[in-house]
């Protein structure tokens, strides 16, 4: 999305969608639409260039090329003020597979002011950090600018349960759950009321469910 602001995507008017009804623990609704990458050549699934844009019960699976080149993305967001609710992005519409996203990020967030759910049971996400290209390093959410809140999301390697592992490729892979840029400044992760506390975990021998740089 490049051109027009305040664009509502919302996946969860199509028939057969269940949003999730669980405030804390696993998640139980059902996204049923796939941004695919059938042909593999695909790196990443929805850019958000625009402002303040969102989007609701979406799937991103096998997103990213493997080629390395550090922009294989689920979600890439570059304007401000932009929100993802209820989301898979790394696994399949189950939420019990992993389907990475290359070796790189399911959401990549470069501005500010970005939303990744807003404590509420319907904007819980779940984002796996899950190689399974197997070559090396993923990460769930990269977070650089400033002022963005992140509440009520399942981050890293498990799936939408919140108990089980979904495991890459291999056991040596660096998969990190949330990677905050060292600018990064300002933001609201989880919080003290019930719903708003982030699930954070990693998935390989050298996994990390937080980290800053």
């Amino acid at each position: 999305i490049t051109d027009k602001e305040a664009v509502l995507i919302d996946g969860y008017t199509q028939p057969g969608a269940v949003k999730n009804t669980n405030l804390t623990g696993g998640l139980s609704g059902t996204p049923v639409i796939e941004i695919r990458n059938a042909s593999g050549a695909i790196e990443t699934g929805l850019i958000l260039t625009s402002n303040n844009n969102i989007v609701k019960g979406l799937v991103f699976p096998d997103m990213g090329n493997g080629d390395y080149n550090g922009s294989d993305h689920g979600i890439r967001i570059i304007g401000t003020g932009n929100t993802i609710l209820g989301c898979y992005i790394g696994t399949d519409y189950t939420g019990t597979i992993a389907k990475g996203l290359g070796t790189q990020t399911a959401i990549y967030i470069g501005n500010d002011s970005a939303v990744i759910g807003d404590g509420t049971a319907a904007g819980r996400n779940l984002i796996a950090a899950v190689d399974t290209f197997g070559l090396g390093i993923g990460s769930g959410i990269m977070l650089s600018g400033k002022n963005h809140r992140i509440q009520g999301n399942i981050i890293g390697g498990l799936n939408k349960n919140g108990t089980t592992a979904m495991k890459p490729n291999d056991g040596w892979n660096e998969s990190i759950g949330l990677w905050l840029n060292a600018s990064t400044g300002g933001n609201k992760i989880g919080g003290t009321v019930t719903g708003q506390g982030n699930v954070l975990s990693a998935t390989g021998s050298q996994g990390f469910g937080m980290w800053v740089n």
